[in-house]
C-alpha cells in the first residue's frame, strides 16, 4: 500500500488528498488498515502483485448535528488508480464493488460524499455517471456530489460480488 501510494504522481496524490502531499501521512495507512469506524470499507485491484486501484468509503465517527436537527450518519467516498491504469473503467469498476457491499452493510439512510476537484473531468463525470440521482453542489475549488441511502436498502438486497449477477462486478481484480 505504501508503495502504490508511493509511486503515485504529485497531481495524483493532490486529487486524492486535496492538499500537496509530498509523502502520504501515516495515519492514513494506520486507518486505512485499523478503521476507527466499523463500516470503513475498502477494495483494490491487484495485477500480478502490485496494487494499482483502492476504493474507499470512510464514515464520520459519530452523526452530524445541524441546525439543531439529528442528520443521518454521513462517509466519504474516494478512488485513486495507478497512472498506468487510468481510463480503462477501473475507477468505475472500484465504485460499484464498493456499492454492492452497501447493503450488505445496511448503509440505508446513510448520506454518502464525494469531493472532486472542479477541474478534474474525468473524475467529475464518473460521478455523474456512477451516482446521477446524487445532489451537486460547488464549495470553493471543488464539487461536492452528495446521496442519501434510501432506508429500504437491507442487508440481501442487493447481489454479493463475486455472485452470477453479472451487474456487479468482482471487487478484488487481479490478472
Amino acid at each position: 500500500m505504501r508503495r502504490f501510494f508511493g509511486e503515485l504522481g504529485p497531481e495524483s496524490r493532490f486529487r486524492r488528498f486535496h492538499a500537496p502531499v509530498h509523502s502520504v501521512p501515516e495515519v492514513f495507512f494506520s486507518r486505512l488498515f485499523v478503521p476507527v469506524h466499523p463500516s470503513t470499507r475498502a477494495v483494490v485491484a491487484v495485477v500480478g502483485r502490485s496494487l494499482v486501484g483502492l476504493a474507499q468509503l470512510v464514515p464520520s465517527a459519530a452523526p452530524e448535528a445541524g441546525r439543531g436537527l439529528a442528520r443521518p450518519p454521513s462517509a466519504e467516498l474516494a478512488v485513486v488508480v495507478a497512472e498506468a491504469f487510468r481510463r480503462r473503467g477501473l475507477a468505475r469498476r472500484l465504485l460499484v464493488g464498493l456499492g454492492a457491499g452497501w447493503a450488505a452493510d445496511d448503509l440505508g439512510g446513510w448520506r454518502l460524499r464525494a469531493e472532486i476537484q472542479a477541474d478534474n473531468e474525468p473524475a467529475l463525470a464518473l460521478a455523474r455517471s456512477v451516482v446521477p440521482r446524487a445532489s451537486r453542489r460547488r464549495e470553493g475549488c471543488s464539487v461536492v456530489f452528495e446521496l442519501e441511502i434510501p432506508r429500504s436498502v437491507r442487508p440481501g438486497s442487493a447481489p454479493r460480488p463475486g455472485t452470477a449477477d453479472r451487474r456487479y462486478p468482482r471487487p478484488v481484480l487481479s490478472r
